[in-house]
């Protein structure tokens, strides 16, 4: 069986989202043009267990952190702000709905069993007539083995 990258994979996924589709999807770059969207790695602790001799072991279940930016056009428009941080919601209900229906991405070493928000969405820079919105993801997993 092919290695599967696990960051490509997820990227793939999100590429499906309706508010995404159609737009430039980078990995850890975000343009500078408004309408941009990437996919940037977080640290994330890896789950450990302890047996009774004090082994550490990797949990079955874990997970990964994920932000995912959009690079908007932003304004003292407020209906446009407004409109933006929709597109952002309906990512995460998109989001929400995927891993409801079990509809995941394939995962190396393991089964994908969620992929959900566990921030809400803020802006998080300003330039000119674009903001940069951060929504940050987890990816929750079982490992084969």
């Amino acid at each position: 069986m092919p290695e599967i990258n696990n960051a490509e994979a997820l990227r793939a996924w999100l590429m499906g989202c309706p508010a995404i589709v159609g737009s430039a999807f980078g990995m850890d770059y975000l343009g500078d043009a408004a309408g941009n969207w990437s996919l940037g790695c977080v640290p994330t602790e890896a789950g450990v267990r302890k047996n009774i001799l004090g082994e550490a072991a990797p949990r079955r279940r874990q997970s990964r952190e994920y932000w995912l930016d959009a690079r908007l056009p932003w304004s003292a428009d407020e209906a446009g702000n407004l409109e933006n941080l929709g597109r952002m919601q309906a990512a995460e209900d998109w989001m929400t709905a995927q891993s409801a229906a079990g509809a995941l991405p394939d995962w190396n070493g393991g089964r994908v069993t969620a992929v959900l928000p566990s921030l809400s969405t803020a802006p998080v820079d300003f330039g000119a007539g674009t903001a940069r919105y951060r929504l940050k993801l987890r990816v929750e997993f079982e490992r084969e083995h």
